[in-house]
């Protein structure tokens, strides 16, 4: 388990997974490991829906393991040093709302994956969110706001608290 967390397949699948939840096409920077403590400087991420760049600057997480019998890989204890996010809110119809495919999970020569296909976000803490909406009647700005996020009990929902910062209407 270890040998595939330090791997470069390991990178790929979590890129490939929060590309698919942000409905973007995005890539880690190189993984930093401290047994089962990673860190890496970013993740740079651009879109053609109503995410249109994404940007995450100096995460730290920590892979928890008990949920390798559910499939599912644990990301913990994670922080958020920098987030910065410009959306597109002037388009019509759907494109921002598609379903994504999920990333396939590698599998090992001569037969199926024991490898979990599942990520478990346990909360996130972030530091600075800097935000950018773009609206047919102006740009909405928000700088400096931290936030906490958690479980919200369903599968794949989560609660989100904001706190400081400053937020500009397009007035």
């Amino acid at each position: 388990v270890r040998g595939y967390l330090h791997s470069d397949a390991f990178r790929r699948f979590l890129s490939a997974k929060v590309s698919a939840a942000a409905r973007v096409d995005g890539r880690f920077t190189p993984f930093r490991w401290d047994g089962l403590a990673v860190d890496t400087s970013g993740f740079d991420a651009t879109g053609t829906g109503v995410v249109r760049e994404l940007r995450l600057e100096g995460l730290h997480t920590e892979v928890g393991l008990s949920g390798l019998r559910r499939g599912a890989w644990q990301i913990k204890d994670s922080r958020v040093q920098r987030v910065e996010v410009l959306l597109d809110g002037r388009k019509s119809g759907d494109e921002g709302i598609r379903p994504s495919r999920p990333p396939e999970t590698p599998v090992p020569e001569g037969g199926k994956s024991w490898l979990p296909k599942e990520v478990e976000v346990q909360g996130v803490d972030v530091a600075e969110i800097a935000a950018r909406a773009l609206f047919e009647n102006g740009e909405l700005a928000v700088s400096g706001v931290r936030a906490r996020v958690e479980p919200g009990g369903a599968k794949h929902a989560y609660r989100v608290e904001l706190a400081d910062g400053t937020i500009r209407p397009p007035l």
